[in-house]
C-alpha cells in the first residue's frame, strides 16, 4: 500500500567523506532525493549501477561531488564518496505508526478500517490454518490495495513537477 499518507520529507546531512547513509525511520520507498546545498536532484539509480560507475584509486572510493544513489545496504548510497557536506532533502513513502494501547488510532483505523479488516480476516484464517479461506482473504485484500494504489495514483494527476 502507497497512499498519501505515508508521503513524508525528511531532510538528512550527509558528513564529507561519505559514500552512504542510512535509511530514514520507517522508509519504505524512495520519491525523490535532492540535495538542497548544491540545488540538484539526484536520480535513482540500481546498486549495479553505482557501482559500476564508481571510481576507486589505490583501493580507495575517489571522492566528488554525488550525481545519483541507490538504495541498498539499507543506506541510500551514492556514487562518489563526498568531498563536502551537504544536505539533502528526501521524499519518500513512510510506514504508517505501529498500533499500541498508547496509539489507538493511525490513518488506517480511520481511512481504511476495510483494509485492516480484511488483513485480519487473512491472518486469521492462517492462523486457525484455513488455507482455502487464506487464500480467498489474502486474494481480496491484494486486489483492494491494488485498487487504492491505483486511485491515490489518479488524485496526483495532473499535477505539475
Amino acid at each position: 500500500l502507497r497512499v498519501r499518507e505515508m508521503r513524508t520529507s525528511e531532510t538528512l546531512t550527509v558528513a564529507v567523506g561519505k559514500s552512504g547513509i542510512d535509511l530514514p525511520d520507517g522508509f519504505l520507498d524512495p520519491i525523490k532525493l535532492r540535495d538542497v546545498t548544491n540545488d540538484i536532484t539526484l536520480p535513482l539509480k540500481s546498486e549495479e549501477y553505482i557501482e559500476d560507475i564508481r571510481t576507486w584509486t589505490a583501493a580507495v572510493l575517489d571522492s566528488g561531488d554525488p550525481a545519483y544513489y541507490a538504495i541498498y545496504d539499507e543506506q541510500l548510497q551514492f556514487d562518489a564518496k563526498t568531498s563536502t557536506a551537504w544536505r539533502a532533502r528526501a521524499l519518500f513513502y513512510k510506514q504508517p505508526d505501529a498500533l499500541s494501547t498508547s496509539n489507538e488510532t493511525n490513518f488506517m483505523t480511520r481511512r481504511y478500517p476495510h483494509v485492516l479488516r480484511m488483513a485480519c480476516l487473512a491472518v486469521g484464517a492462517r492462523f486457525a490454518h484455513d488455507s482455502e479461506m487464506h487464500q480467498r482473504e489474502q486474494s481480496l485484500l491484494f486486489a483492494e490495495i491494488d485498487n487504492l494504489n491505483a486511485l491515490d495514483e489518479q488524485s496526483r494527476r495532473g499535477q505539475e513537477n
